[in-house]
């Protein structure tokens, strides 16, 4: 039972990871398309990528609701979760799902924390294995520079 259990917990910590992935990703395509009327010249964009640079360097924190839903192949199922993130830089983001179990993620340039509190257990990792790609973790460490990661 408590191999099964252990199993599971693997299985969303690693669910979870993909989508911590997804809103860092989501986080980068918005920003292309704000990019994405400027496609004509490399010249006409640096304008635009400069405005965006500049938004992105100023930002210290950010916080929102979000919902999201994930569609499972294997149980050919949609779940949906709800809650709320918090950006901060640098080296700071936090997910606090409501819903539908509780469950705080945590996030910085080397750690990241999985905390249900139902299960009354803390998984902490070493960032670099969970964010394999460092592109995210320099948008997360308020080093991103569109530039050169794009």
């Amino acid at each position: 039972m408590v191999q099964i259990m252990k199993n599971n917990m693997k299985n969303n910590m690693k669910k979870k990871m993909v989508l911590i992935k997804m809103f860092l990703a989501t986080c980068l395509v918005i920003q292309a398309v704000i990019l994405q009327g400027a496609r004509a010249e490399e010249t006409k964009a640096d304008p635009v990528i400069q405005r965006v640079q500049e938004w992105y360097d100023k930002l210290s924190d950010l916080q929102a609701d979000f919902r999201q839903k994930t569609f499972s192949q294997t149980l050919n199922r949609t779940t949906e979760a709800q809650g709320k993130i918090y950006f901060k830089k640098p080296n700071l983001m936090k997910w606090n799902y409501i819903s539908p179990e509780k469950q705080i993620y945590v996030i910085n340039h080397e750690n990241f924390w999985w905390y249900v509190p139902e299960d009354a257990q803390v998984v902490k990792r070493k960032a670099s294995t969970v964010l394999q790609d460092t592109t995210p973790l320099s948008f997360l460490a308020g080093l991103g520079n569109l530039r050169k990661s794009f």
